[in-house]
């Protein structure tokens, strides 16, 4: 069997060996500083800078020592003992170690670790299976070589046993623990839950105590059980015991019917989506796997239009762009489509085999609910093959995803500018890829780190929108997103059984004050309270023991009816048993966007301070752009699309009109104008497509960015190409505008606007664009050329348009090297990240020239 599979037996056990490490303190002889020459760690135990070299000694050194005063001792009890002492001990040492260092300088340690590198390791850290096994003789093993891994990393059956009761009884939270996986197959740790979806609320065992539970929580339920046990005293017996009993066993009976079926429903909508089929890539090819057995650190293949099983980081997709669109409206309700770059290193391998033969691993966060970040970390160390050289310019996403410049992949670009903190850290980050046999810089070969956010991802239950993709599963089951952020199953009770209990009560109370009244008739004398149960069971029938039936009945055809109407198509009912609460709303609230308006945004206004271009105006907007581009960007006599004469002398009739009308200011228009078209050709995430004709249609995440690239091109400036690197223009006269991408900056609801820095490849000078809502874009504007913006954005507003603002900011080399260096840190960082690259991204957006204000309307809903 191959390495890759980690039910492999010839894996080699080395992180049996790290659950005794984590608690292996130097020991005072050896050398105090503790630089990180382990394997990438069982993240959440191993002190910063553990060294392996010096664990090793002092584990070797102290079992030595105490193998003598065990040998006298029956094996049982040494090894009970051994095991109690090197945990005391490990944790005391430790604990004292961490107090030490915490008081040391930073000058102290870096002195400490630089010496720690330097030295020699005497004793080198056992590279292969047999030596693992060796070092690690007294570490507990639950299953050599299994999934379920070590004692110490993942707890014992008993623990995970402790753990589950303590949260269905007492409601502690678990605790999560970052994670470790290696392309190989390898996690750490290697406990996960299964990725089967279970939807049900009960099992063989649960399902009849459970429903009878909750219908005895209804009075008159509770009350006919008490009339039919009160049969069984002779005192009390008023009549047959079938004719009580066989009622409420009818009643019982229809509800448990109910229930049943209602759940058997969900089981089996759980069964079809974890029995998916999707593909498993493995050294031997893909392999057909189900959803349900998804495991963590699987690399399956998910085609277009298909659910994500789980959570992924986006690997590889079969886009030349390095990118796809996901439909996330299952999982935040939101129907425009997300766009998700790969990562950019896998992205470049030669074919998708290559991944089960490179080494790397990736590093993430403990599974939490936000939807809205990530954090994490991918470090190829060694690629099966040589990879196509990077190309000379990337992107970024939002929060630090890389897709860089491949010499700042490896931390070198504007090196002569990095701190010593950020050298130190990329020595200690090499030195810990080579301990785990990847080659560094110190075999001659840099491993490449890319910052993984939310860009990078697929969450479960989103689906894949347009293209194939390869994804490494980093969460299954209960700790994907989408199930963190479901609510708890409860038994739903509606309002309307609410109040039919409450008048059951009141019935009650007659039927008992009449009872008592017949009793009183007769004066309260000898056995009268034995009269009155007497009585209070003759009179049970004022509760109608139908009701309960009746009403379960009537919910049932109710939801029937709602889901055959005709006028509702493909309606289906989840919950059977409150559809008459539809009757009962008062309030309808509801989102504008695709709601009640339909989402087809069309432009309607473009106004760039010196004048404003209407839709019914762009006759002249587009002569304008013809006789700047056409001065601008002569063409050859041999390019087919060269315009014709009449061409040439429209657009300069065109701006001699429009000349006269704006008083000489021509120039200045005509140059306002072409650069608020350039910004709308460029500033964006839509990528052309061409369909069965040849035609080019736009892919966006958002309708109003494809309702401005369709504006442009109307006009004729022409998206032709957009991929991860590369924007290219088509404009009048057939001339090709090309436009490198340096960094992208996607838009999202908290910033709401985006950016992207570009670098023109015919003058080679670098822009920054941005658009967003006013709210946001204001501040950030200079205050010339921007006082008319608020004016103009509120009579935008008063037509019902939505209002975008275009800025722009040109920068020099020195500029941008300084930004693309403190960002690169900033989105490698492990902790704060997405404050950190917000930081340097809000330094960048000062100081912005105001281009254009556009007004893009959503018609409403018929």
């Amino acid at each position: 069997m191959s390495a890759y599979s980690r039910r492999s037996p010839e894996r080699p056990v080395d992180y049996c060996l790290l659950s005794s490490l984590n608690d292996a303190p130097a020991s005072s002889s050896s050398s105090s500083s503790l630089v990180s020459a382990s394997p990438p760690p069982s993240l959440s135990s191993v002190p910063p800078g553990f060294s392996a070299s010096v664990a090793f000694r002092s584990l070797g050194r102290r079992r030595e020592a105490g193998r003598a005063a065990q040998n006298s001792e029956p094996s049982g009890k040494r090894e009970r003992s051994r095991g109690r002492t090197l945990r005391c001990e490990h944790g005391a040492l430790r604990a004292a170690e961490e107090k030490r260092r915490a008081r040391l300088s930073e000058d102290e340690t870096a002195r400490l670790n630089a010496e720690e590198n330097a030295m020699d390791w005497d004793v080198p850290p056992p590279a292969s299976s047999a030596d693992y096994q060796a070092a690690a003789e007294d570490a507990p093993v639950l299953t050599l070589g299994s999934r379920r891994g070590t004692c110490a990393q993942d707890g014992n059956c008993l623990q995970r046993v402790c753990a589950w009761l303590a949260h269905a009884c007492c409601g502690v939270q678990p605790q999560y623990q970052e994670r470790l996986l290696y392309l190989d197959g390898r996690t750490v740790p290697q406990y996960f839950p299964s990725n089967a979806i279970k939807n049900t609320k009960y099992n063989v065992f649960t399902f009849l105590p459970m429903v009878l539970m909750q219908q005895f929580k209804f009075f008159f339920n509770l009350f006919y059980l008490a009339v039919a046990l009160a049969q069984l005293l002779p005192l009390l017996q008023v009549g047959p015991l079938f004719t009580y009993l066989a009622p409420l066993a009818f009643v019982l009976f229809v509800t448990l019917a109910k229930e049943a079926y209602d759940d058997y429903k969900r089981y089996v909508r759980d069964r079809e989506m974890n029995e998916q089929g999707y593909k498993r890539l493995t050294p031997e090819g893909t392999k057909d796997v189900m959803a349900a057995k998804i495991e963590v650190g699987d690399i399956i293949q998910i085609e277009a239009n298909q659910r994500v099983p789980a959570d992924v980081v986006f690997l590889r997709t079969t886009d030349k762009s390095g990118s796809c669109f996901i439909r996330t409206d299952q999982l935040d309700g939101e129907t425009d489509w997300k766009l998700r770059r790969a990562v950019h290193c896998t992205q470049r391998l030669s074919s998708p085999g290559d991944l089960c033969r490179a080494t790397g691993w990736c590093h993430v966060e403990a599974p939490r609910q936000d939807i809205d970040e990530f954090t994490g970390k991918f470090v190829l160390t060694r690629a099966p093959s040589p990879a196509p050289p990077a190309p000379p310019l990337a992107s970024f996403g939002a929060d630090g995803d890389c897709g860089c410049e491949s010499r700042l992949e490896a931390g070198e670009l504007d090196g002569d500018r990095q701190t010593e903190g950020e050298k130190k850290n990329r020595e200690e980050e090499q030195l810990m890829v080579s301990a785990h046999g990847g080659r560094t810089t110190r075999d001659g070969e840099q491993p490449i780190v890319e910052g993984l956010t939310l860009d990078n991802v697929l969450w479960a239950n989103t689906v894949v929108a347009s293209g194939s993709v390869l994804g490494l599963a980093i969460y299954t089951g209960k700790e994907t997103r989408a199930t963190m952020n479901a609510s708890q199953a409860t038994m739903k009770v509606g309002q309307f059984d609410l109040e039919v209990n409450l008048m059951s009560k009141v019935l009650f109370g007659i039927l008992a004050l009449l009872a008592f009244v017949l009793v009183a008739l007769r004066r309260l004398e000898g056995i009268w309270p034995i009269y009155f149960l007497r009585f209070v069971l003759l009179l049970s029938s004022i509760i109608p023991v139908s009701l309960q039936v009746n009403l379960v009945m009537a919910k049932t055809l109710y939801s029937i009816f709602i889901m055959r109407d005709r006028r509702m198509k493909d309606t289906v009912v989840r919950t059977s048993t409150l559809p008459e609460e539809l009757g009962r709303i008062d309030f309808l609230f509801s989102d504008k966007t695709g709601t009640l308006t339909r989402n087809e945004m069309h432009f309607k206004r473009l106004h760039i301070g010196r004048a404003m271009f209407a839709e019914d105006g762009l006759t002249e907007l587009r002569i304008f752009l013809e006789s700047y581009f056409l001065r601008s960007h002569p063409v050859s006599p041999a390019n087919a699309d060269q315009p014709s004469w009449r061409d040439r002398e429209r657009a300069r009739t065109g701006e001699r009109e429009r000349g006269r009308e704006l008083g000489g200011r021509r120039g200045e228009v005509v140059h306002a104008a072409v650069e608020a078209i350039r910004a709308l050709s460029l500033c964006h995430n839509v990528t052309p497509v061409k369909d069965e004709d040849s035609q080019i249609t736009f892919q966006a995440a958002s309708p109003d960015e494809v309702a401005l690239v369709t504006f442009a091109r109307d006009i004729g400036v022409k998206l032709v190409h957009r991929d991860e690197h590369c924007i290219r223009l088509e404009v009048p006269g057939g001339a090709a505008l090309e436009y490198s991408v340096l960094t992208t900056f996607p838009f999202s609801s908290e910033t709401k606007r985006m950016g992207i820095i570009l670098r023109e490849a015919s003058s080679q000078k670098i822009f920054f664009l941005v658009k967003g809502a006013e709210a946001v874009m204001i501040p950030r504007l200079q205050p010339k050329g921007s006082h008319w913006l608020q004016e103009e954005c509120d009579n935008f507003a008063r037509q019902g348009l939505r209002t975008i603002v275009l800025a722009q900011k040109e920068l020099s080399e020195a500029e941008y090297d300084l930004f693309a260096t403190r960002y690169a840190a900033a989105r490698a960082a492990m902790t704060d990240r997405h404050s950190k690259c917000r930081r340097e991204i809000e330094r960048l957006e000062e100081d912005l020239r105001l281009l254009g204000l556009t007004g893009v309307e959503d018609k409403l809903q018929n």
